[in-house]
């Protein structure tokens, strides 16, 4: 579920920065340990992709965009996640009506 504003959001802040504002920016380079898991070995990496930026876990607890990284911190709902996203982006964003 890509929005205008969720674009913009990603723009504004990309996934490095995104994660140096939650106080994660350590583990917001190509090899690091991950914030999801006890590390021995750096197993997590963030890099840029054909459309953005995005991390992995090489252990399994996942990967994705900044999105997909607040869901897993968070364990937050997509549509929670893309809003949270936005305003700590600065961006005004209108949740879905059901």
């Amino acid at each position: 579920m890509t929005t205008p504003a969720l674009i913009q959001a990603k723009h504004r802040l990309p996934l490095p920065a995104l994660m140096e504002r939650l106080g994660d920016g350590e583990h917001a380079k190509k090899s690091a340990r991950c914030p999801f898991h006890q590390d021995r070995a750096p197993s997590f990496s963030v890099f840029a992709g054909r459309g953005g930026w995005f991390w992995k876990c090489h252990a399994g607890c996942g990967q994705g965009d900044g999105v997909d990284y607040l869901k897993t911190k968070f364990n937050l709902s997509t549509a929670d996640a893309i809003h949270r996203y936005c305003d700590l982006a600065g961006v005004h964003h209108r949740r879905a009506t059901r």
